[in-house]
């Protein structure tokens, strides 16, 4: 199970929010030039904090960093996946109500202005 949850919204994860195409336009910062999507969900996932709790998922992962993304899981496989799964929604979800994404060691979100056709 996972789900995004910011301030009253909770939206399960599996979910799209943004076209494709303008989701391939996100671009990720660091310091020595572009990098791709994928290094700044990496980044995050590396600061993720895992534990067991008593549940019919006992494996629950969280990133400190991205207040509100959590998931769990039968194993901690699972919950690494969903977790990863999680934060990628909660970005396009970001990107879409023009929400802060925070930056991540050095890591941060780029979004150019984009004009969205009905």
């Amino acid at each position: 199970m996972s789900a995004i949850q910011y301030g009253e919204s909770i939206l399960q994860s599996r979910h799209g929010f943004l076209r494709a195409s303008k989701r391939d336009m996100i671009k990720y910062k660091k310091t020595q030039g572009e990098k791709m999507l994928s290094e700044y969900i990496d980044e995050a996932l590396k600061c993720a904090s895992y534990e067991i709790i008593e549940d019919e998922e006992p494996y629950y992962g969280e990133i400190p960093q991205i207040k509100g993304v959590w998931a769990s899981g039968k194993t901690l496989e699972e919950c690494r996946a969903n977790l990863k799964e999680t934060l990628d929604n909660w970005i396009l979800l970001a990107v879409h109500r023009s929400l802060h994404i925070p930056p991540i060691n050095g890591y941060e979100v780029r979004v150019p202005q984009v004009e969205e056709v009905a």
